[in-house]
């Protein structure tokens, strides 16, 4: 019988992945509602563009 990780480091793997997507999503409502003066609308759409690359790396797609 293969030994299987304890439920609690899953947890822990799994709280630690949610609280990276959490933020990486307010990174990207940040910029959102307050774009820079120094970026360009081009520079922040693709700065959310890779944000979003991001988060579908990490098989979260909903962003």
């Amino acid at each position: 019988m293969k030994h299987r990780p304890s439920i609690l480091v899953e947890i822990s793997r799994h709280h630690a992945r949610r609280m990276l997507d959490r933020q990486i999503r307010t990174e990207i409502a940040v910029m959102r509602r307050y774009p820079q003066p120094t970026y360009t609308h081009e520079q922040r759409a693709v700065a959310i563009a890779v944000l979003r690359a991001e988060m579908r790396k990490r098989g979260k797609v909903a962003a």
